[in-house]
């Protein structure tokens, strides 16, 4: 665990950015998530799916709105970098506006207590960098109730505490 806050913090400190608004998961094999939430602070709702292929690959696409302006789009993939799915390097395509940048991050999970379970994750894509930072809390075994903060840096600032609800399938 001292590795991936030594990376998270290393990666803050280079600016190589922050991480994104979906909820950092663990899914098994073949298995798949769906997320809805919005953002307070940022007036922002989010959409995204996220699949497990392989024990230690995922793929997922997310769909950020302002509804004051402005979409941002993530393609992404997480490998994960430890046997068990800790932690995550996250490679992708974000656009926003009319830009396309290629993204890279990282991603940490943590469990707090039996329900709840703790990430962190930061992603940078080219002078756009984003910090999230959030728990998830097992409502049954497929939903999951998630908090969160988000701070998103391009085209102008959008900081935000949200909430969300997860279905996996």
């Amino acid at each position: 665990m001292k590795k991936t806050l030594l990376i998270m913090v290393a990666a803050l400190a280079l600016q190589v950015g922050t991480a994104f608004a979906t909820p950092v998961i663990d899914l098994a094999p073949q298995q798949s998530a769906l997320s809805l939430s919005a953002h307070g602070g940022d007036r922002s709702n989010d959409f995204s799916l996220t699949t497990q292929l392989t024990p230690t690959f995922a793929i997922g696409f997310q769909h950020v709105d302002w509804n004051n302006g402005g979409s941002m789009n993530d393609f992404f993939g997480q490998f994960y970098l430890d046997e068990k799915g800790q932690t995550r390097l996250i490679l992708g395509n974000r656009t926003f506006s009319s830009e396309s940048k290629m993204i890279v991050g990282v991603a940490a999970t943590m469990p707090l207590a039996d329900q709840w379970t703790a990430y962190g994750a930061l992603l940078g894509a080219g002078s756009s960098h984003e910090f999230d930072l959030g728990a998830n809390y097992k409502l049954t075994d497929t939903a999951l109730l998630n908090f969160e903060y988000r701070s998103v840096s391009d085209h102008g600032s959008r900081n935000g505490m949200g909430i969300g609800l997860t279905t996996t399938f």
